[in-house]
């Protein structure tokens, strides 16, 4: 090959592989945007908007192990059984294949479950969005309660900060 054939590949390649690094931040942008508007609907009731974010055959696991569909979810936000005065993404990381998009970090919140007042609860969780329709609906959410500061996961004889042991 010549050098200036060598240059020109070089460079297409070199230009293919950043505007797929700015795609790639652009959808990590909309979906954190996408997650953070269903918090803050979350937080303000804003039942209709929910309606349209969450996929029909949404599965909504909470870090107690319970989990409900769609409706049962609706319900116990509509009823205030469940009740969220707060909700902050503190991490997140956003993977997407094709038209499915997974999430995972930690989460706080403040709120009410079943009549029990909760401050300052922080989770991990991984949720998973489907794009359908030229929307992000909402199929999955799994999130596990991560232990009150000054307290630790145990391996071994380790006491290690949940962060660090999920590369978070």
């Amino acid at each position: 090959m010549r050098p200036i054939r060598v240059l020109l590949l070089l460079a297409t390649l070199l230009a293919a592989s950043s505007a797929s690094a700015d795609d790639a931040k652009r959808a990590g942008d909309e979906l954190l945007a996408v997650e953070t508007a269903r918090m803050r609907m979350t937080v303000s009731a804003d039942f209709a908007g929910l309606d349209q974010m969450l996929a029909d055959d949404l599965t909504y696991c909470h870090a107690n192990g319970s989990c409900e569909t769609k409706a049962q979810y609706m319900a116990n936000l509509r009823s205030g059984a469940t009740r969220y005065s707060n909700m902050e993404l503190v991490t997140s990381r956003v993977r997407r294949h094709g038209d499915i998009a997974i999430l995972n970090g930690q989460v706080r919140f403040d709120g009410e479950m079943g009549g029990k007042v909760i401050n300052n609860r922080r989770l991990v969780y991984t949720d998973v969005y489907r794009h359908e329709a030229g929307h992000w609906r909402l199929i999955a959410w799994h999130s596990s309660l991560l232990p009150r500061v000054g307290h630790c996961t145990r391996i071994g004889r380790r006491c290690m900060v949940p962060a660090l042991v999920l590369g978070l």
